[in-house]
């Protein structure tokens, strides 16, 4: 008898039920609306500049204003690293959620195996966790820390731009919104790292060490655990559609932009482009509010 018929695969993942069942499928329909709002505000700003023929803004100012400092980039990095090797090793470990499986086992034992590539997604989870550490420190501690997350905090304002951004985007308003140094979409990228460190290292940590949480909290169903399982890989997927659909596209690839914009590697932009982009930042002399 074949593994696969010993384990009764059919070709598809174990069913979850239950607590873990209920938690699959909460993921799974956020994942399918936030994403579809997501495209959808993309096609509206792709088409509308395009439509106003704005694709090919090119600034000429020579004058550069810091935007994000050391920190902000350090830690940027550090997401981005974690993020990185979070992502390549998650893809080996895939084939653990098809047992018995040809294909998954040869997937999950490639260049090293599961026990290599569980290695790998663990430093990049420690990674996650001391860049979350540097930012929380960062914002308490530091000035502009301090600053930009209370800029980061929503506001009735972010309803406002977005309602003036859809009215521009429809052609009932001839210019976009006066942003701050923070945009409601930018705002969004913030709150939903925010939100998938939270998910991603806390069911992370219960995962790595089920026996300490176990000792913590008796009583613990191996439910809890499948719950956990689920949120965590479901998590995982609707933050690398959002990081390559939405933040892609917003920081990279759209017009004016396209291919590479390097605000990531040496934290200043035009003073030109800030007072198009950003023409209420306050942060930034000289940039009328």
């Amino acid at each position: 008898m074949t593994q696969a018929a010993a384990l009764a695969y059919d070709g598809t993942p174990r069913k979850a039920a239950g607590l873990a069942g209920a938690v699959a499928a909460c993921f799974r329909w956020l994942t399918i609306v936030v994403m579809s709002l997501l495209v959808g505000h993309i096609l509206l700003d792709l088409v509308t500049r395009i439509r106003l023929g704005r694709r090919g803004v090119r600034y000429q100012s020579t004058v550069w204003v810091e935007r994000f400092n050391l920190h902000s980039r350090a830690q940027h990095l550090l997401l981005m690293l974690s993020v990185a090797s979070l992502f390549l090793s998650a893809v080996f470990l895939f084939g653990t959620r098809y047992p018995g499986a040809g294909w998954a086992a040869a997937l999950s034992g490639a260049l090293g195996g599961v026990g290599f590539w569980r290695h790998v997604h663990r430093l990049g989870g420690t990674v996650l966790i001391v860049t979350a550490v540097y930012h929380l420190m960062y914002s308490l501690l530091h000035e502009d820390g301090r600053r930009d997350f209370r800029l980061m905090l929503p506001v009735l304002a972010d309803v406002k731009h977005l309602g003036q951004n859809l009215a521009y985007f429809a052609g009932r308003r001839s210019e976009p919104p006066r942003f701050g140094r923070f945009t409601y979409f930018e705002k969004f990228d913030y709150w939903a790292v925010f939100w998938g460190c939270a998910i991603m290292i806390g069911t992370g940590l219960a995962l790595w060490f089920n026996d300490l949480v176990v000792l913590v909290i008796p009583g613990l169903s191996q439910q809890t655990f499948e719950a956990f399982k689920e949120a965590h890989a479901h998590e995982a997927v609707l933050a690398v559609l959002a990081i390559v659909i939405w933040h892609m596209y917003n920081i990279h690839v759209r017009p004016g932009r396209f291919p590479l914009n390097w605000l990531w590697v040496h934290g200043h932009m035009r003073r030109e482009e800030i007072e198009r982009e950003h023409p209420g930042d306050a942060s930034v002399p000289g940039v009328s509010v």
